[in-house]
């Protein structure tokens, strides 16, 4: 899993490269460090570190670290955060992130109340606030915290965006998760089944270039042609991925995958191997709870492979996305895909 660390700092010019090259690169994939305003060399000094600096002017601690998040590389699963003043330890970020890695829990956090601490880095002022956050907490959600530390790590997802206010019956549509008694993830819901979709199987992860193609669903015996539709990309990896959209809550429709020569007039299809992945009611059902819905049915998407053709016929199920993803044809300025 792919480990992003944030660094917030404010006039961190003497501490901040220490911090940079503290963090072990067998861990970290990339490491932030968001400038808030400072006065001093703290940006040049990350930089040479080998951080990504980013600056963000408005002050303010939670600014900052948002500020990182909207930052972070797309292909980010786990994020770190920690100071950049030197209170951390960086070396021991080991023991934060692998137990998110091996999957026991979505969110770690350091305590600098437990185990040993040199004299003098926390004041008893700073200890009391952090056993009173930790009892209140506990007192509302039964979780055990010791310490508001700020090195900690969390199992990174997808930003939520704005609610869609729709009528009473969407309950969850826009969540990403349903939390259990505990606190941990118990459910992932269909948005972000849906958004790895889009962002790990149709798109490629990272920073390439992807280049979009048109795309067109027809089918003659559809009365509304806006239910079926088709986005394609050609990604940096080279490989041709198409995503299909079944808006009909009712009926299942079957499409046929091609790809039109606008210049030569020729059509041709996918090559090879063709991983298919769909994800709909087959896949995740909610209970009819009004108050507390949970879902019934909570599973992956799919997952098969096709063997490509002239034409690959591809069923559509009532209210799904399927993502076809192999070799197409060479792509020229001239190339419609699919239909």
């Amino acid at each position: 899993m792919r480990v992003s660390v944030i660094i917030p700092a404010l006039n961190e010019e003497v501490t901040i490269a220490d911090v940079v090259r503290g963090v072990p690169l067998v861990t970290a994939n990339e490491v932030i460090v968001v400038d808030n305003g400072s006065e001093d060399s703290t940006s040049a000094r990350a930089s040479e570190a080998g951080a990504h600096v980013i600056t963000e002017y408005r002050h303010g601690y939670g600014r900052a670290c948002a500020a990182g998040v909207r930052a972070l590389s797309s292909d980010c699963e786990i994020v770190v955060f920690l100071d950049g003043d030197g209170s951390d330890c960086p070396e021991l970020m080991d023991r934060l992130v692998d137990p998110i890695k091996e999957g026991r829990y979505d969110f770690v956090i350091g305590s600098r109340t437990r185990g040993h601490r040199e004299p003098g880095s926390l004041n008893l002022q700073q200890v009391f606030a952090g056993r009173a956050a930790g009892l209140f907490l506990r007192a509302l959600y039964g979780v055990r915290y010791t310490d508001m530390c700020p090195f900690r790590t969390f199992l990174y997802g997808y930003e939520p965006n704005e609610i869609i206010q729709e009528a009473a019956c969407t309950s969850g549509n826009n969540m990403l998760f349903l939390l259990g008694a505990d606190g941990n993830i118990s459910y992932r819901m269909p948005t972000y089944y849906g958004a790895r979709l889009l962002t790990k199987e149709w798109a490629e992860p990272g920073n390439g270039n992807h280049e979009l193609y048109l795309a067109t669903a027809n089918e003659p015996a559809l009365h509304d042609q806006s239910l079926v539709t088709a986005y394609a990309v050609l990604r940096p990896d080279g490989w041709w991925a198409v995503m299909a959209l079944n808006k009909d809550s009712c009926s299942e429709h079957t499409v046929a995958v091609t790809f039109h020569n606008g210049a030569t007039g020729s059509e041709s299809g996918f090559e090879g191997a063709v991983d298919l992945y769909q994800y709909s009611r087959k896949q995740y059902e909610l209970s009819a709870e009004k108050e507390e819905p949970y879902p019934i049915r909570d599973q992956q998407p799919e997952h098969r492979t096709l063997r490509g053709s002239g034409a690959l016929p591809v069923q559509l199920p009532p209210y799904s996305i399927t993502v076809m993803r192999g070799i197409g044809p060479v792509a020229s300025q001239s190339t419609d895909c699919p239909r």
